[in-house]
């Protein structure tokens, strides 16, 4: 009963800091250029979508409608986004304070699913490692990327499935967690279809404890969405041969990528065997063969969640940004894997047990963070996770202060023309960005592009798809056609033709705009 008290005390503070660190954020904050334009897209030119209308506006305006239209498929990321488009509406506020909440669940599961294993102090400290982790800095200080409701199914996944290991009878919260987090996780992200994998085996593995209705609908609501899921991404993957970053998906083209990735396996697996020696050392043989059983399967796991990130992206162990999620949480996983195993062999019980891995463990942390080269992404950095956030609620202030400034010339004369002037191929998302607040702002302006290649782009048909995109649409305006092999046009023109009874926005081609007259330009990049 004395733990409960401890527990609430913790969670009080590290909400206390992470509202400072996100306080102005969530106050401050606009909507921004990248990511943010889909909700305003859902919204149309209305302040909140209908909730009647939250289906429809999935299936009419995302992949999940039209899954062969696309090469991604995530129905909890969009079924998510547009719930919250009728909840918060066109309040950024709202928006942010949302993502403050799944974050503190994200720490909160994460804490709670460590401190059974390792204790209170060892998992805090495993926590301060984890939150500090830099790629932290290019998801929670934005609105739009689908590892915000990853990650907070992840900490709902991991509190569900460490509660399934170590409960006798494993209380029905836990099963719909495990689901919960499951659908969360693969539905907001393709990648990380593995961990309905680990599900999967979990609940085969605890059959014996969990009653038969709870577990039948556990598995199905694992298995089901994440099958659906995955066949819906072999045949995509299967048409096009290629992920949507334009590489190929053959194993013939990532043979490199999955030699290094091998050699970081066989890195961890003899750390690891050398951990489970030493641990035979002081351990009954009896009790030595079960708790390395588990510790094996459970690096298994996280070596497996590590392998598919680092192969599905095509980057091999060079990942940046938030692509690093969960890549980078493997690392702090095994640690605590570690933990959790030297205690479950240490012959010492009660608070002294837990005093000995509370020190192991942050003397692993304190030695990985000495020992490890400057730049190296898995070191902390709470740092950037500040400036990130003190860089976005600069950036979204400028883009909107940009956007009420054309909005209110366009007002003045319906007539004058906006020129949206970009540079390179990632002005593509911008453009189609700019069109959608735009719309929801209900101007009514005719809009051209004015176009100009960067020479520093990459040399990749992607990069080249997404810049002839962009030239058709300076020349051609709503005519625009041509070959389109990853559907980029496609997308564009839906997002300036008409929608909802709403007539298309006037894109014209470059050429029309008369040069007397005095366009609003809005440079975008």
């Amino acid at each position: 009963m004395l733990l409960l008290p401890r527990l609430l005390f913790v969670h009080a503070i590290i909400i206390a800091i992470l509202g400072v660190l996100f306080g102005r954020q969530i106050l401050e904050a606009q909507f921004g250029i990248i990511d943010d334009h889909e909700i305003v897209w859902f919204l149309g030119n209305k302040s909140s979508l209908a909730w009647a209308d939250i289906l429809s506006t999935v299936m009419d305006k995302t992949e999940v409608g039209n899954p062969f239209e696309s090469q991604r498929f995530r129905p909890f990321y969009y079924l998510a986004r547009a719930t919250e488009a009728a909840l918060w509406g066109d309040s950024a506020s709202l928006w942010y304070a949302a993502r403050f909440l799944m974050f503190a669940t994200f720490i909160g599961c994460l804490l709670e699913g460590a401190r059974r294993l390792v204790g209170l102090c060892a998992a805090l400290a495993l926590l301060a490692y984890v939150v500090m982790l830099p790629f932290w800095s290019g998801i929670w200080d934005r609105l739009g990327p689908a590892e915000i409701y990853a990650a907070c199914g992840l900490g709902i996944w991991f509190a569900s499935s460490t509660s399934l290991l170590i409960d006798q009878v494993p209380r029905r919260r836990s099963f719909l967690g495990l689901t919960i987090g499951t659908f969360m996780m693969c539905g907001s992200k393709e990648t990380l279809l593995p961990f309905a994998l680990l599900s999967i085996a979990l609940l085969v593995m605890r059959r014996h404890a969990m009653p038969t209705t709870r577990w039948y609908l556990a598995m199905i609501g694992c298995a089901l969405p994440a099958g659906i899921i995955a066949s819906v991404m072999v045949l995509q993957l299967g048409a096009t041969g290629k992920d949507i970053y334009g590489n190929s998906v053959g194993f013939g083209g990532r043979t490199d990528l999955l030699i290094d990735v091998a050699k970081q396996i066989i890195v961890s697996a003899t750390g690891l065997t050398a951990v489970a020696a030493i641990a035979w050392l002081w351990s009954e043989p009896a009790q030595w063969r079960r708790a390395t059983m588990a510790f094996a399967a459970a690096s298994a796991s996280i070596l497996l969640i590590f392998a598919s990130q680092a192969v599905v992206y095509g980057r091999g162990t060079a990942m940046t940004g938030r692509y690093e999620f969960p890549a980078l949480i493997c690392l702090p996983a095994l640690w605590l894997a570690m933990t959790a195993y030297l205690g479950s062999v240490d012959r010492t019980q009660g608070a002294y047990l837990r005093l000995r891995q509370a020190a192991f463990m942050i003397l692993v942390i304190v030695t990985h963070q000495l020992f490890t080269p400057e730049g190296d992404r898995s070191r902390v950095n709470a740092a950037e996770l500040i400036s990130a956030v003190e860089t976005n609620v600069e950036t979204t202030q400028r883009f909107a202060n940009s956007l009420k400034k054309v909005v209110s010339q366009s007002r003045n004369d319906p007539s004058r023309p906006i020129i949206l002037e970009c540079r390179g191929g990632l002005s593509y998302e911008p453009i189609a960005s700019v069109a959608r607040f735009l719309r929801h702002a209900n101007v009514e302006n005719p809009i051209a592009i004015r176009f100009s290649r960067l020479s520093t782009d990459p040399d990749s048909d992607f990069f080249n798809a997404l810049s002839s995109t962009i030239e058709l649409l300076q020349d051609q305006g709503l005519e625009a056609r041509g070959d389109d092999p990853y559907k980029l046009l496609q997308v564009l023109l839906k997002t300036f033709q008409a929608d909802r009874g709403r007539g298309a926005m006037r894109l014209v081609p470059l050429k029309q705009i008369d040069a007397r007259e005095q366009a609003i330009v809005w440079p975008l990049n």
